[in-house]
């Protein structure tokens, strides 16, 4: 039998505008299984995954950096848990003016300002939790920790087919 080491490298030709990273969670063997609970560091903003595209790619760096959307989190262990998730409230439409009427319509938060908001730095209140049929809004610090299971992404320069699609 021969064995050596060897490696494996996986190459992004083009990035998708929206960008979904499951994180590994769970750890199975055959005689045992295990959540993992280790807090993984992950920006809010300005993810930029240019390096991981291929040397012959014709995308620019520009089309590869990433925004925060949203966060699933699994609280609990491997053998049950409950699910909760982040959303970023922030207007997709690009004009940086937070759409609670959207999200929340008549029910809670009613009257609630828009507000504008600049430069690449989030507010706190951009985040709201959402919890069965309950929500809130939480603080910054909040979205990052050791329960997020998938991070939802959304690249600052959509395509030109989903740009006409989605935010006309």
């Amino acid at each position: 039998m021969l064995v050596a080491d060897a490696t494996q490298k996986t190459k992004l030709w083009t990035t998708p505008d929206c960008l979904i990273v499951c994180l590994k969670r769970f750890n199975m063997g055959q005689r045992w299984k295990q959540k993992i609970g280790t807090k993984v560091e992950y920006p809010l903003t300005g993810f930029n995954v240019s390096e991981f595209l291929d040397e012959d790619s014709m995308q620019t760096k520009e089309e590869c950096i990433y925004d925060l959307v949203g966060v699933v989190n699994h609280l609990g262990g491997i053998s049950g848990g409950h699910y909760i998730s982040y959303v970023n409230i922030k207007d997709f439409d690009g004009s940086g003016k937070k759409a609670k009427e959207n999200w929340f319509g008549s029910g809670g938060n009613k009257g609630a300002e828009e507000k504008d908001v600049e430069g690449d730095e989030m507010e706190d209140g951009e985040w709201v939790e959402f919890d069965d049929e309950r929500f809130e809004e939480i603080p910054n610090e909040s979205v990052v920790n050791a329960n997020a299971y998938v991070l939802f992404y959304r690249r600052r320069v959509m395509s030109k087919v989903n740009e006409a699609k989605y935010c006309s």
